[in-house]
């Protein structure tokens, strides 16, 4: 692992640190916006959760945390970065699955340099994958989606719990064309059960209720 100013990153990475070296922070706005559409803050899930960057500010805010990310190495930088804090800790749980359209085996792919791009092989078997349906939530107030051009196979996957609780959702958005979906599948997949864009941020895509 790599330190750089209060977090702790895999020890390849590159991308990240030019960014949390100008102020401690990474997409710092994405989440600004994101949580202003959030009127009750109980639950949240991080869905690619990798280091935590984002989870530490959720755990901030919000009664329970609740993180996926399949990777060992950045469970254990997220181990550092969020769960080092006694008053946090109690309030996340981690998931070391992926989530997707089924419940099974799948790869994952390393990006070295950038390791939040790293991005699941479907023709891998060395991570549990999971249906986000097959979990039982009492509630969710929002979800954070953002697995590097997965994000549709995850909402198939989690369809029941998403009209259940109807939370906003926020979905990268960006043309890397691993699965063969479009770049909006997820976007044009969430507004064809009622949901409206509320914000974007770069590639970060809000969504909520009509």
């Amino acid at each position: 692992m790599i330190r750089v100013k209060s977090w702790v990153l895999p020890d390849s990475e590159t991308h990240m640190n030019q960014f949390l070296e100008k102020d401690g922070t990474y997409q710092q706005k994405h989440r600004d916006l994101a949580l202003s559409f959030v009127k009750e803050k109980h639950i949240v899930l991080d869905i690619g959760a990798h280091a935590g960057l984002w989870s530490r500010d959720f755990a901030k805010q919000f009664d329970v945390v609740y993180a996926f990310e399949p990777s060992k190495e950045f469970r254990e930088c997220y181990d550092i970065n969020v769960c080092q804090f006694p008053n946090i800790k109690a309030k996340v749980y981690m998931n070391d699955c992926a989530l997707g359209n089924y419940n099974g085996k799948v790869g994952l792919t390393i990006d070295g340099s950038n390791t939040g791009h790293s991005h699941l092989d479907l023709t891998g078997n060395t991570h549990n994958i999971r249906k986000l349906d097959s979990f039982a939530f009492d509630r969710i107030d929002y979800i954070k989606i953002d697995v590097e051009d997965a994000e549709f196979m995850v909402l198939q996957g989690a369809i029941e719990t998403i009209l259940t609780h109807k939370p906003i959702i926020s979905i990268e958005q960006k043309e890397h064309g691993f699965y063969g979906n479009s770049r909006f599948a997820a976007k044009e997949f969430l507004e064809s059960i009622g949901m409206e864009q509320l914000g974007v941020v770069s590639a970060d895509y809000i969504l909520g209720w009509v």
